[in-house]
């Protein structure tokens, strides 16, 4: 996803977004893609805290009951 997504998604200020993103690429939590003058940002699911995440997230998804 572009930054410009990710603000209009947000709806927030693109300082917050931008300095937020590099933040979280620092910690390898999300992977930086560049083609030209564009970047693209990624979930990076190689990380075990993300993928914790999202397992988490699968296993606690709303399921309905079945009778």
């Amino acid at each position: 996803m572009s930054l410009s997504e990710i603000i209009r998604q947000t709806n927030l200020n693109h300082n917050v977004v931008k300095k937020r993103i590099g933040k979280m690429v620092q910690m390898g939590l999300v992977k930086e893609k560049s083609f030209g003058r564009i970047r693209i940002y990624v979930i990076n699911q190689e990380n075990p805290n993300i993928r914790l995440l999202l397992n988490l997230t699968r296993k606690t998804s709303y399921e309905p009951l079945r009778e």
